[in-house]
């Protein structure tokens, strides 16, 4: 439980038969929800292959006081990385801060402002705001991760749930039959309408979020709804 109210069940099981490693893992679960709410990242690491978090949020500036702190532009960040992680067990999202120019560069970023930038995997478009001498409000943020991860990643789960009950936004929900190999998905042409409304989604600013989810078949005698 932290000093603003937040709190979260630790769900921790044995990882290894040798004590010291269940220690270090059961720390690094401690750590994560005690500080380092925004880490410093590579650019290179920035969406890299093997990377820890698939969604991550990038705070682009050479001004690193208006992060770290308090009443700063961009110190919301630090509070929806900390709310972030009480709140979601699932489909975890990664908060970081660049200060290198060339980097920014790389990103087609002015140097002479700042930005947060969400990014949520390679088949997404990359959404970026950009700060002014105004503080970014915190649920300004928390909408943003939350309806971006969504719309990268469109399954149901418990940020779906919450982007349409907690944001009050709408879902537009596509059931298909369980589907285990990608030629199946790809020759079926309402998965691929399906697609192209969730790549339309993450570039027009809509009211909706997707939701493509397989279900499984009930012979007839067992279905509860026909």
């Amino acid at each position: 439980m932290t000093k603003t109210g937040l709190r979260r069940l630790i769900h921790f099981g044995q990882v290894s038969e040798e004590p010291a490693e269940n220690y270090e893992a059961f720390a690094d679960v401690i750590r994560e929800l005690t500080g380092d709410w925004v880490n410093p990242v590579d650019c290179v690491k920035i969406q890299g292959k093997n990377r820890f978090y698939y969604d991550e949020v990038v705070f682009f500036s050479g001004d690193l006081p208006a992060l770290e702190v308090e009443g700063g532009v961009a110190w919301a960040l630090q509070e929806v990385s900390m709310i972030d992680r009480y709140q979601f067990d699932e489909g975890r999202v990664g908060f970081f801060y660049n200060v290198d120019e060339l980097c920014r560069e790389k990103h087609k970023l002015d140097l002479d402002k700042s930005y947060i930038v969400w990014y949520n995997g390679a088949n997404s478009v990359p959404y970026t705001l950009e700060l002014t001498d105004e503080a970014v409000d915190v649920h300004r943020l928390m909408y943003e991760t939350n309806v971006r991860a969504v719309n990268g990643t469109p399954k149901w789960g418990s940020r779906a749930n919450s982007a349409i009950f907690d944001n009050y936004m709408n879902g537009l929900v596509y059931m298909m039959p369980e589907m285990h190999e990608p030629e199946e998905i790809q020759k079926d042409w309402q998965v691929m309408l399906a697609v192209e409304m969730v790549a339309m989604m993450q570039t027009t600013a809509t009211s909706f979020v997707p939701v493509i989810e397989p279900f499984i078949q009930e012979p007839a005698d067992r279905m509860v709804v026909p």
